[in-house]
């Protein structure tokens, strides 16, 4: 499947974002939506359980 949206994300986003999925108090669309750009992002190369 060819995709759609290339995501590369800066070390200061990809900060933000993990933080947002480790913070307790967060609603769960904002949480989830951090997901799924930390797993889509292409400079990542390593994929981990967050």
């Amino acid at each position: 499947m060819k995709k759609k949206y290339i995501i590369r994300l800066s070390e200061e986003e990809r900060r933000h974002l993990t933080g947002l999925v480790r913070k307790g108090k967060v609603a769960a669309y904002r949480r989830t939506h951090a997901q799924i750009l930390l797993l889509a992002d292409e400079g990542e190369l390593v994929w981990c359980n967050v």
